[in-house]
């Protein structure tokens, strides 16, 4: 039997899964700067698709309340995106701090 590997960030990757799955069906749900959105070419959409299927591949507390955490995933249109987020569990605050479009190539 194959041993389950724990990813190091499990605990944040299943809270923001959850937190887009319940809090993210509206713009109230998240603070972003659209701008910011605008010059990647990223949506809304985008980011709530990427953090229900993201992976927190970093995470460091904060000296105030909450912690910034490094969010990686698909768009759901094929596309990559990586988001610096700062998350304040408390309040269930989370805001996008910069997102940046990886473009990727497929492989053979």
């Amino acid at each position: 039997m194959q041993a389950k590997v724990e990813r190091a960030y499990q605990f944040e990757t299943d809270w923001i899964r959850e937190y887009a799955k319940a809090f993210m069906h509206c713009e109230s749900g998240i603070e972003y700067s659209s701008d910011a959105f605008w010059r990647e070419r990223i949506s809304l959409v985008d980011i709530r698709n990427v953090f229900r299927n993201a992976d927190v591949t970093y995470a460091d507390k904060l000296n105030g309340p909450g912690a910034t955490w490094i969010v990686e995933g698909d768009d759901g249109d094929g596309g990559y995106i990586v988001a610096e987020i700062v998350v304040i569990s408390e309040t269930l605050t989370v805001k996008v701090v910069k997102a940046i479009r990886i473009n990727r190539r497929e492989e053979k």
